[in-house]
């Protein structure tokens, strides 16, 4: 489970539910508008809200920054995203348009 908090924090707190413990916390200190969990890999967790989309990997008190979302422009307010393919997310922008994503694993 991830959970995002609200201001002044704006914190991304990830949960393992099946252990009953915090797996991770994740300083954003910005508004958030949409999280989106990988569905078969859940330490995968794309993040978006105006001007950022980040992809993060979270494992036992430690996340990492994935290099998959670098190039796109991040001077957009990025209003939702989701996975749709075990590799593959899409997200959108305040003007109506959709990008493709692919994750690419980082070695972490």
């Amino acid at each position: 489970m991830c959970l995002i908090t609200n201001e002044p924090d704006y914190q991304l707190i990830y949960l393992d539910l099946s252990r009953l413990r915090i797996v991770g916390v994740l300083n954003l200190n910005r508004p958030v508008s949409r999280i989106a969990i990988h569905p078969q890999e859940s330490h995968y967790v794309l993040v978006c809200g105006e001007n950022f989309l980040k992809s993060y990997k979270i494992r036992e008190q430690s996340v990492y920054v994935q290099p998959d979302v670098n190039k796109l422009n991040q001077n957009q307010n990025f209003t939702d995203v989701a996975w749709f393919d075990e590799n593959q997310y899409a997200v959108t922008n305040q003007l109506g348009e959709v990008f493709i994503g692919t994750l690419l694993r980082a070695p972490n």
